[in-house]
């Protein structure tokens, strides 16, 4: 049987994703009773369960009518927001932030103008903050530390994270929103199939984690992020502060997980980095070009610190060299040499294969591997101030 085309395997982006969430908003103020005014008020209820500060006193009989803001009921691009609307909350107006993402993370202190936005707007109109302010991250992509830590707002105090704090609503909690509401309505079932195959897509690059030939998902920036937390865990011991880290390089993912930071090492602010990461570099065995895990050194250095990265970097691949002849289960390549001093210098690489570097030899040995090397580090008085 041939599927019926969904507008929403086209309309992917986040302005689509807004207008979904505004339509559906747009329901609460439908006259009679209908399964989509109940599924605006389900919605709305869920908002209310991550974010507002008595989620526990709230039913779905406490939610009212859509209010006016001054431009309309739900508002977008409203103050820079992606969605903006008041509600009726058991008879007190609460105003809703929802900031829409599918891929991208929180930029810019985003999150914390919307916030200010509305507490001035407030401020303006009553003179003080009178109403709740209900505050929601809604991303239907893969949730990285970044979005959490801007939705916590970590950085501040008590104080501050109480007033900046987003709610999350992640792509199980959409999922599972949508999945209990019975309706036929062809808007809501296309974007409900939508999510169901992101939701498909998110659980299958997650499942090939145990996987011996797993490796093979590493284009997946998410796939790449969740194995590099794996391997945080299994190499716990660190030098300085550890750090996961992600981008992309040309169009293509990568992901470090430092593991050694010596901060101001080479001069005030020219901090030394060794980290492990996750990138797709040329395999001369083959003559093409894989993704692979590297040991890397790291340091943006002026020319006068060149021969002391230069002359670490030869005792970095000395220690490796060291430990890789005690070990077996996974075989490295050939480091791709420095002899300029270049930022980012090769340690050690490996590159992945079905027989011996799979992820369960990974999983088996770098831990080993990994302890061993940090040991001879420590021990080194050249390389620890």
């Amino acid at each position: 049987m041939r599927k019926e085309p969904n507008i929403f395997d086209y309309a992917t982006g986040e302005l689509s994703q807004d207008a979904f969430i505004c339509w559906l908003l747009n329901w609460l103020d439908y006259t009679e009773e209908h399964e989509l005014k109940n599924a605006a008020k389900e919605f709305i209820l869920l908002l209310c369960k991550k974010n507002h500060p008595c989620a526990d006193k709230i039913t779905l009989e406490s939610i009212g009518r859509l209010l006016l803001t001054g431009k309309g009921k739900v508002l977008r691009q409203y103050g820079k927001m992606d969605v903006f609307f008041a509600v009726e909350i058991d008879g007190n107006p609460t105003e809703f932030i929802i900031e829409d993402k599918t891929n991208t993370p929180p930029h810019s202190d985003q999150l914390k103008k919307y916030v200010d936005f509305v507490i001035n707007k407030q401020k303006k109109i009553h003179g003080y903050v009178k109403n709740e302010i209900v505050k929601i991250y809604y991303k239907t992509g893969y949730l990285f530390d970044e979005d959490k830590n801007e939705c916590a707002f970590v950085k501040g105090d008590d104080l501050v994270k109480t007033k900046y704090h987003f709610g999350i609503i992640d792509l199980n909690s959409i999922y599972k929103f949508l999945k209990r509401i019975t309706t036929d309505n062809l808007i809501f079932t296309s974007y409900r199939d939508y999510i169901s195959k992101l939701k498909y897509e998110h659980d299958d690059i997650i499942s090939h984690l145990t996987e011996k030939k797993g490796y093979q998902k590493l284009t997946s920036a998410p796939f790449q992020y969740e194995l590099m937390k794996y391997i945080s865990k299994w190499c716990p011991e660190t030098i300085g502060e550890m750090a996961i880290s992600h981008g992309t390089s040309s169009g293509r993912p990568w992901t470090q997980y430092r593991f050694i930071f010596l901060k101001d090492f080479y001069d005030k602010k020219i901090n030394e980095s060794v980290f492990y990461r996750f990138e797709k570099r040329k395999n001369k065995s083959i003559g093409g070009y894989e993704y692979c895990l590297s040991i890397r050194q790291y340091a943006v250095i002026h020319k006068t610190g060149i021969p002391k990265k230069i002359e670490r970097l030869g005792i970095y691949k000395k220690l490796f060299s060291e430990v890789e002849s005690e070990i077996s289960g996974l075989s490295f390549g050939k480091a791709v040499k420095d002899k300029s001093g270049s930022n980012s210098s090769e340690i050690a690489v490996l590159f992945f294969d079905e027989h011996q570097n799979n992820l369960h030899s990974l999983k088996g040995v770098l831990p080993i591997v990994h302890s061993k090397l940090l040991a001879l580090i420590n021990e080194h008085e050249q390389l620890i101030p």
